[in-house]
């Protein structure tokens, strides 16, 4: 053979998604002083050949592709052979690995594990252990990760193979934008008078995000991560980790001042604080009337101007999704958190809008979900919503040693975890990730049992399973059916005010305390904001709840009195100062929530914050008396039982449910109504109970679900059971029957227009035809498509049926075996399977 030759391929991916028509570009190197007439070079991969005519072979042949239809190879490892030859004369022979991979389901429900971003990520470690390490994530069900972009950059080979292995396993792997070294807000790489300015010290160690050199240096940042990310469609998001922006403060140097000024539309000298966070309301505005402030108070003008534009993570946030998009608009780009402003805006250009949720001492903080989906809906945004397994020290067992002392850190518990996601999916976001903190990643092995159960890492894999997988789509295809009561988070009063803070510290869960009562009555409710009601009004709906909400703007103000002039219910607590005529109040004290924690309990000490950026006060502490979890539910109940005697009789449900134990949301898909229901029915556990910080234990229990608004003709089917319900007619429109639901456990029915039909099944182009002639709505089903040596095909799996049919798509590879096939479909709302054989691998099958 002659080696004066040599064959590279100059492609940088190596793995393809089955279906995929794979453009593979080769170059030859030679050492040849002459130039060769009449060459070829060959390919073979399996039972398939191809070949590109070389008319005059050079010193340096380039740009020969080729095209590869993937469809027409198995899921599976190849070698693709290549051989170039003059004639029958073999000058070069080689071979490059090639991965035919499962196609990756467009429309999956997102499940993302939040990376590591600060001690511990695996994946940069070596190749095996980074692959190790997928392999782990893919096996609890993750089907996004992300590698550090920074990291990316500087071994772009690595990782590319990280990439391609991700999508072998089905993991999408994207980009992270860290928050430490490289990040946007810091200043590495650039000169000290691009550091933020500010009007309490010269200097903070923080980029000021709107000087020039910044938005140079993170442009130019940027555009090297996408020069590495661009090429792998599997690479599908990228998370912008932002969470400095709690160190982020307005910059008052001279051009940036010209800047806030001009977008502003006042002297930043009429404003009183401009290094103001908002995390504590004052009271020192200059009232128009009693709680109602002019539309443009400067302080509160400066507010929204400081969270869209001022402090500089929205125009960043922006500024590097644009140029995502710029080489990738296909690409999720992904931003967090939202705790700090209850504003549109504040993920203005990015397409997800994502925040961790902390649960404890309650899991139906989960329902902050709400808050996201309000901000999300201007611009039909994503909503992806984080699970965060990370509880400090001292919350859920005592501890003098600091907040975030790794012995007194745990991992919340396998049930917790369960329901936090059942009322994660019964929102029916775009997806679910888990934060875990670095030392509590699933991953690392030989953790002590006690700081990180296996039965919760068992947890997460069965819901992924179990419900994620085989119902994730037909979640993905609810919507929120549209309610009656909505609840205001307004802003300009946490600018001015006496409501104290929440337990859980942030601007945004101010309101949270009181939505998880009317949840527990059954009153579902849209959370708004004070630019909902000005955008859209109050029109579609009855009621009205303003919790913490001492001070409104004086257009918010008029809009609400409006809306009680015309018939509208308004429900307030102690704290509205605002004077609304007929205006319903509750006078519910939620400060005790701050002492239902381990040290409060045990030790009769709590530290001053819960906040996780306020790392001086991990080891400030207050003396104060302890509440039980076991009282607090106690006291939420009865408040519960107080909002219903009050509002039953202007309240008009659609469903209502025997106990305030299960938690209800209804969702619409065209005609057809579904129902989630998640279990809230909850004890003290063997792991943390004796410290009594948290009902941490799933009880199981039953209860009697009445549903207005049916014809009485419908055909309920649980899904999560696969089974059709027995229910009672009490009159014309309302149902009513018994569930009975597993500890941290929910379902999802649907109210069918008839009971269902058969599954009929057809092929036509290679594509199978799965239909159920009378069905509307989305209906889940699992799909296997045996071989005729009984083998099932790796194209199976889960797909939903919309409107009665769903299409999927089937060749036969070069490999298949021949013969009588059978495809057998189970219809996950009765559990129903038909099978059809077909005998495929004739001429007009492929």
């Amino acid at each position: 053979m002659n080696k004066k030759y040599h064959i590279c391929l100059d492609s940088k991916r190596h793995a393809f998604q089955r279906g995929e028509l794979a453009a593979l570009c080769f170059n030859i190197k030679g050492r040849n002083s002459k130039f060769l007439n009449d060459c070829r070079l060959e390919f073979k991969m399996g039972k398939w050949e191809s070949h590109i005519d070389i008319p005059q072979l050079k010193f340096f042949t380039q740009f020969l592709e080729l095209e590869l239809d993937t469809k027409l190879f198995k899921v599976g490892e190849y070698k693709l052979k290549c051989i170039l030859k003059q004639q029958e004369t073999t000058l070069a022979e080689t071979g490059f690995d090639i991965f035919i991979a499962k196609p990756i389901p467009k429309d999956r429900l997102m499940f993302w594990h939040w990376p590591s971003t600060s001690y511990y990520n695996a994946l940069e470690t070596s190749e095996a252990i980074g692959k190790h390490e997928l392999q782990k994530l893919v096996q609890l069900g993750f089907t996004h990760a992300q590698l550090r972009a920074d990291w990316a950059i500087e071994y772009p080979e690595a990782a590319g193979k990280l990439i391609d292995y991700a999508m072998t396993l089905g993991l999408e792997l994207g980009g992270l934008v860290p928050n430490y070294n490289q990040g946007p807000f810091t200043m590495n790489g650039l000169p000290d008078e691009a550091a933020i300015v500010t009007d309490v010290t010269p200097f903070k160690e923080i980029a000021n995000p709107h000087h020039p050199a910044v938005i140079k240096r993170n442009r130019r940042w940027l555009e090297s991560m996408m020069n590495v990310l661009k090429d792998y469609p599997s690479c599908s998001t990228i998370f912008m980790n932002s969470e400095l922006e709690d160190q982020l403060t307005l910059s008052v140097d001279p051009a940036s001042v010209k800047m806030h000024e001009n977008k502003l539309g006042l002297p930043l000298d009429k404003v009183k604080h401009l290094s103001r966070v908002f995390s504590e309301s004052a009271d020192e505005a200059k009232y128009i009337q009693t709680g109602v402030i002019a539309d443009n108070d400067p302080e509160y003008l400066y507010s929204k101007y400081y969270f869209k534009h001022g402090d500089g993570w929205v125009s960043t946030n922006k500024m590097m999704a644009d140029i995502v998009h710029e080489y990738r608009p296909d690409i999720t780009v992904i931003a967090d958190p939202l705790r700090l402003c209850s504003l549109y805006n504040r993920f203005d250009g990015v397409d997800a809008v994502s925040s961790w949720t902390y649960s404890t001492p309650d899991p139906k903080m989960m329902l902050f979900n709400e808050t996201l989906r309000c901000e999300a809906i201007p611009e039909d945004k994503q909503i992806i919503q984080i699970i965060t397994m990370y509880n400090y020290g001292g919350s859920l067992v005592p501890t003098e040693s600091g907040r975030k002392s790794l012995e007194d850190v745990l991992c919340m518990g396998a049930d917790r975890y369960l329901e936090s996601a059942w009322l994660n999916i019964s929102r029916a976001p775009n997806g679910i990730g888990i934060y875990f903190s670095s030392q509590l990643e699933p991953t690392i092995e030989n953790v002590d049992e006690y700081i990180r159960p296996q039965e919760t890492i068992d947890a997460i894999k069965t819901f992924s399973q179990g419900v994620m997988q085989p119902f994730g789509q037909v979640f993905r295809k609810l919507k929120t059916t549209p309610r009656r009561v909505a609840v205001l988070d307004s802003w300009a009063s946490r600018v001015y005010g006496k409501c104290p803070r929440p337990y859980n510290h942030y601007q945004n869960y101010f309101i949270y305390n009181f939505y998880i009562l009317l949840n527990m009555a059954h009153l579902p409710a849209d959370v708004i904001f004070e630019e909902t009601i000005l955008d859209t009004g109050l029109d579609k709906y009855d009621m009205l709840v303003m919790p913490c909400c001492d001070t409104l703007p004086e257009s918010v103000y008029r809009k609400v009195c409006e809306f009680e002039k015309a018939g509208g219910k308004v429900v307030a607590d102690q704290w509205l100062r605002a004077d609304v005529p007929n205006v319903v109040k509750f006078d519910f004290d939620f400060s005790y929530r701050k002492k239902v924690n381990a040290n409060a309990i045990n030790k009769g000490f709590q530290f001053a914050s819960n906040e996780d950026t306020v790392f001086k006060a991990e080891w400030e502490s207050q003396k104060t008396t302890g509440v039980s979890a076991e009282e607090d539910r106690d006291i939420i109940e009865k408040y519960c039982a107080q909002l219903r005697e009050t509002l039953d009789a202007s309240c008009e449900r659609e469903v209502d449910c025997d106990t305030p134990r299960i938690l209800l949301n209804r969702l619409d898909c065209g005609e057809v109504k579904y129902l989630s229901l998640v279990n809230d029915n909850r004890t003290y556990d063997e792991r943390v109970g004796q410290y009594k910080a948290i009902l941490s234990k799933g009880v199981p229990q039953k209860a009697l679900i009445t549903w207005n608004q049916l014809t009485g003709k419908e055909v309920l089917y649980d899904l999560i059971a696969g089974k059709k319900m027995d229910c009672v007619c009490l009159v014309a429109g309302e149902i009513s029957f018994e569930v009975t639901l597993p500890a941290s456990g929910g379902t999802l029915i649907a109210a069918m227009p008839e009971e269902l039909a058969s599954v009929e099944i057809s092929r036509s182009e290679n594509v199978f035809n799965i239909l159920i002639p009378n069905a509307k709505g989305a209906i889940p089903l699992a799909v296997n498509i045996i071989d005729p040596n009984g083998m099932i095909n790796e194209l199976s799996g889960y797909f939903t049926l919309i409107e009665g049919n769903v299409e999927i798509p089937f060749t036969l590879a070069l490999d298949d075996v021949p013969g009588k096939w059978c495809i057998s479909v189970t219809n996950l709302c009765n559990n129903e399977t038909v099978e059809k054989e077909l005998n495929l691998g004739n001429s007009n099958e492929n």
